[in-house]
């Protein structure tokens, strides 16, 4: 009898696991969440400006100081974006999720990981504008 419990409660417990494994599955696919391309072009946030240029390449300075010009790379995969720049070293990348408001204009930024703390704090804290 009590091998039966045993086998029983290892059935159940499998059958959890494959169901939570499953579950977790459709949670991070997102296949109701439509991801739009992401925008390129000129960004303004507080003193400081941002430009995303097609093939994944960007630029960003603050505009009190235009010399003071930041360059590096970035990667798309949905709506994650890893950044790349040399003010943080160039073996130093970001993740962050993207999102954009196409009627206001507006970009925005969630760390998700980065162990540069000024490029994270600034990329986050407040969102971007367009500049048209």
């Amino acid at each position: 009898m009590v091998n039966f419990k045993k086998l029983l409660i290892i059935a159940l417990t499998l059958m959890l696991l494959l169901a939570a494994c499953s579950a977790s599955e459709e949670e991070v696919s997102g296949a109701d969440d439509e991801v739009l391309p992401f925008p390129t072009g000129t960004f303004k946030s507080m003193e400081w400006e941002w430009e995303f240029e097609d093939g994944g390449s960007h630029h960003y300075f603050d505009v009190t100081t235009p010399e003071s010009v930041t360059n590096g790379q970035y990667t798309l995969k949905g709506d994650r974006i890893e950044i790349q720049d040399d003010m943080c070293g160039s073996g130093v990348k970001g993740t962050y999720k993207w999102e954009f408001d196409g009627d206001e204009g507006l970009l925005r930024f969630t760390t998700i990981n980065d162990s540069c703390g000024f490029r994270s704090s600034a990329v986050g804290s407040f969102p971007w504008k367009l500049e048209e």
